[in-house]
């Protein structure tokens, strides 16, 4: 549970599919924890909000939400406090509630992914736990970002999309 305005949250809003990269935020989020601990800074960690739903041609949402839970009380107990799992109907304004205020918004779909516009963020390849728990690190202790409303924005197609559209020039 987030005891909000008091305590900060991360969060990633997906179905609970394989593909939305629920267990890399998890062991993303479990490797930030842990070195924000190691590192003894006077910065509240924020918590994680899992928020998701199923779609009615999705089978495997049950078994996913279940391992997601699962995979937080088998390997990492010490963070059940921190780690809230919402499974719960789509509702525009409970997402935009969620959203809105969120610190930092992870979106780690291995394929398609949310059509938001994104104030700022980072681009990581799929199945980078490490690289995501540097990211909310870094994000979580900048000052200046610190202070703003953050937004992290983690997808690999977005890129591949824009190439596509011919819009990225590298």
């Amino acid at each position: 549970m987030v005891n909000h305005p008091s305590e900060d949250y991360i969060t990633q809003i997906a179905r609970f599919d394989p593909s939305k990269g629920l267990f890399d935020v998890l062991s993303g989020y479990s490797m930030f924890h842990d070195r924000m601990q190691e590192a003894q800074l006077n910065i509240k960690v924020p918590k994680l909000v899992i928020y998701g739903h199923r779609s009615i041609d999705d089978p495997d949402a049950t078994r996913t939400y279940e391992a997601v839970v699962n995979q937080i009380e088998e390997n990492m107990p010490h963070l059940r406090d921190h780690i809230c799992v919402v499974r719960a109907k789509p509702s525009n304004q409970v997402l935009n509630a969620v959203l809105s205020k969120a610190k930092i918004v992870l979106q780690l779909s291995a394929c398609e992914g949310f059509e938001i516009k994104v104030e700022s963020g980072f681009l990581i390849e799929p199945h980078d736990p490490y690289n995501v728990a540097q990211r909310l690190l870094e994000v979580h202790t900048d000052e200046a970002t610190a202070v703003g409303h953050s937004c992290l924005y983690l997808v690999k197609k977005l890129v591949e999309k824009l190439v596509e559209k011919k819009a990225w020039k590298s």
